[in-house]
């Protein structure tokens, strides 16, 4: 058992540089993570009214700042998606995803178990009341850990930067 630890432990460091198939592996993770943000992006910024209306429904913050974040919000979701796919600034991505994490993971935390008019605006407007639970959480925390492996692996396959 001690020698499987040992020999994982030992293999990890290789892994996080990218020189074995995992460096495979996180190339995909990479590019799916920057198709997902560019999905997610592109959902919103048709109409960014509608979003602000998402967003100010958080109760977090109010109409004027609600509308500025519906009207950058998606293009950063973009220009990051777009970093990932290409392989460009891919650590300064990783950090701006995980940072967007953690906002959308407060965000969440203090709408816990209450009821939004339009869902969570993750994928622009939804057509019904979404009540946040622990699955909208389970989702933010998915998109921290992706973006932290993403930070974490060194040598990226297919990477411009």
């Amino acid at each position: 058992m001690r020698r499987t630890i040992l020999i994982t432990i030992s293999f990890l460091p290789t892994v996080l540089r990218g020189k074995t198939s995992m460096g495979y592996l996180v190339f995909g993770v990479r590019v799916l993570l920057g198709v997902f943000l560019i999905w997610s992006g592109l959902s919103k910024v048709s109409d960014p009214r509608a979003f602000a209306f998402v967003v100010e429904s958080y109760g977090i913050v109010g109409p004027t700042l609600s509308l500025w974040i519906a009207l950058v919000l998606p293009w950063v979701e973009i220009v990051l998606g777009f970093a990932f796919v290409v392989g460009i600034y891919i650590r300064l991505a990783s950090v701006a995803t995980m940072g967007l994490s953690i906002i959308f993971g407060i965000a969440l935390v203090l709408n816990f178990g209450q009821e939004l008019p339009l869902g969570c605006g993750c994928f622009g407007l939804g057509q019904d009341p979404e009540v946040v639970g622990w699955l909208d959480i389970l989702k933010d925390l998915v998109l921290f850990s992706v973006a932290l492996l993403i930070f974490a692996t060194k040598n990226h396959y297919w990477a411009l930067d």
